[in-house]
């Protein structure tokens, strides 16, 4: 049987067969926004490369009760050890993906000398190809406190990493650098060799007390203040938020320039617990309450209050900037970094989270619908015609069908999805597998519906609309034995199940723009002459 005319192969891939489908639908156009981006950046304190200092922070989250707060890449040895090591290139390129389909602009390393183990992450990201979907810049912190004899290296190293590309910068176009050191001295003479090079950063200093830190360092040349953290004996996560988010109050009304600070958290309850030798004399030791665990969307709301802070503030938030609490502090209490599962799934919950807040798009995906005259699709509301340009995204290069990988190798079904917006496209045709959306005649399967939903969302983030193909029964293996026994009847029947569960996941975005009931279905019936 002859194709139709719309179903062109286009070009391949790398990792999926995609047959361009020239539909007589969409071209969407994305509205610009008016204001300058907010850079939404996350700390990252990088002890967790197999160096010296992860040794001690491997022996505070050894104990049982602090498994849902280790690195994703984590090997538990059993019930009191760890061990723990992301100076791998395909963790650090992971993390990239993580971080920038959550919608984070840049990562802020704290930056240790460059031969010091805490700065291997930073060189596996900067050797990164995927660097590019993610921005950087620097936390001028140790390395601050080295020898004399080393620092003319240091100060030469942190100017070569403000000229490498992707280097954060501020709304204004200056490099963005923190600097959380009391060494006025250093950052006087690092002030000045930035400056002969001709570079003009945007300086921030770190601190706990925004009012008297600006009035003590902006004599000294600093653009602005901010926050590392915010530690605290209160009991809630909300009271925490509450403290964070009255420094930024504080800092309005005051009218100084300010880079809001985002917590995730603060427990160092795993550090009390088995102490790490930089921190033996420190107060925390003593506390004996410290703020629950923050919930995902907690997390994300907070978030959300911060770019709405921006946004009303332009004078104080100048650098159109900020910062979180951290990607990775697992042990201090503050992460959005996915964390390890029993199950091996990633925990990318408090990113999920962070995600609805960060990909909102400037304006809603448009509904789509049939026109009056049932001749073509339309927007809704204004009746724009439209034009589709879409993909069959059906098998990899392993022959394998989105959902049979989706759980496990979700980077790779979000890198696709970019890489499908990179081309132009606005419509991705799926297929959804009776395997594995179905346990049983009458019941759904829980986790397939759910990844369901995270496509839609990943899909909505990105502009790009789904064309939904259910009842997939393309591989034998994977067709259920009480499927195949079914009788017509009954057929009939699970097939109803399984689309009213799915249409129920779909219903309520944009995104979906149609179903396909089934893929190429066969009526049965006598041959008719002519």
């Amino acid at each position: 049987m002859k194709r139709p005319e719309y179903d062109r192969v286009l070009c391949v891939r790398k990792r999926i067969a995609l047959s361009f489908v020239l539909l007589v639908f969409m071209f969407a156009d994305t509205a610009e926004g008016a204001e300058t981006q907010i850079a939404v950046g996350a700390i990252r304190w990088d002890a967790w490369s197999g160096c010296a200092v992860t040794a001690q922070v491997e022996r505070t989250l050894g104990p049982e009760k602090y498994r849902d707060r280790l690195p994703w890449f984590t090997e538990v040895l059993d019930s009191t050890r760890v061990r723990i090591n992301d100076d791998v290139q395909e963790i650090i390129d992971r993390g990239i993906r993580y971080a920038a389909d959550a919608g984070l602009d840049y990562w802020a390393f704290v930056l240790y000398p460059e031969t010091n183990g805490m700065s291997r992450a930073l060189r596996r990201y900067l050797d990164s190809e995927l660097r590019s979907k993610l921005n950087f810049c620097v936390i001028l912190h140790n390395n601050i406190g080295v020898s004399d004899r080393d620092w003319t290296k240091e100060r030469e190293r942190v100017i070569a990493l403000l000229k490498e590309p992707g280097y954060q910068k501020t709304a204004t176009g200056r490099p963005l650098i923190y600097y959380l050191s009391q060494r006025n001295e250093r950052f006087q003479e690092l002030r000045e060799a930035v400056a002969q090079e001709g570079l003009n950063p945007y300086y921030v200093y770190l601190g706990w007390d925004p009012l008297a830190d600006y009035r003590t360092r902006k004599p000294q040349g600093f653009d602005a203040v901010s926050a590392y953290a915010d530690g605290s004996v209160v009991d809630t996560f909300a009271e925490l938020v509450q403290r964070v988010e009255n420094r930024w109050r504080q800092s309005a009304e005051a009218g100084i320039r300010y880079i809001p600070l985002v917590t995730t958290g603060w427990d160092k309850q795993p550090r009390k617990e088995n102490p790490v030798s930089w921190e033996l004399d420190h107060d925390y030791h003593k506390q004996t309450s410290f703020p629950s665990q923050a919930k995902p969307m907690e997390i994300a709301q907070h978030l959300d209050r911060a770019l709405k802070y921006v946004d009303a503030n332009p004078a104080v938030c100048e650098a159109r900037a900020v910062l979180i609490y951290a990607w990775n502090e697992f042990d201090e209490g503050g992460w959005l970094s996915p964390t390890w599962q029993e199950n091996g799934v990633p925990d990318t919950s408090r990113l999920d989270a962070v995600r609805t807040v960060l990909r909102k798009q400037d304006t809603t995906m448009d509904w789509i619908q049939v026109s009056d005259d049932k001749t073509q699709f339309v927007k809704k509301g204004t009746g724009e015609p439209v034009l589709f340009w879409g993909a069959n995204y059906d098998r990899d290069t392993k022959k394998r069908l989105m959902d049979d990988y989706w759980v496990d190798e979700w980077e790779t079904v979000l890198e696709d999805f970019d890489e499908m917006k990179d081309l132009g496209l606005n419509v991705v045709r799926i297929h959804l597998q009776v395997g594995r959306f179905m346990d049983s005649p009458t019941q759904p399967n829980a986790q397939s519906l759910e990844q369901l939903a995270r496509l839609i969302e990943a899909a909505e983030s990105r502009g790009l609309y789904l064309y939904v193909t259910g009842l997939a029964c393309y591989k034998k293996p994977n067709i259920p034995a009480w499927y195949d026994a079914l009788d017509e009847e009954g057929r009939w029947a699970a097939q109803a199940v399984f689309w009213k569960h799915v249409a129920r996941v779909c219903a309520s975005s944009p995104a979906v723009f149609c179903y396909d009931l089934m893929n190429e279905p066969l009526v049965p019936g006598e041959p008719v002459d002519g």
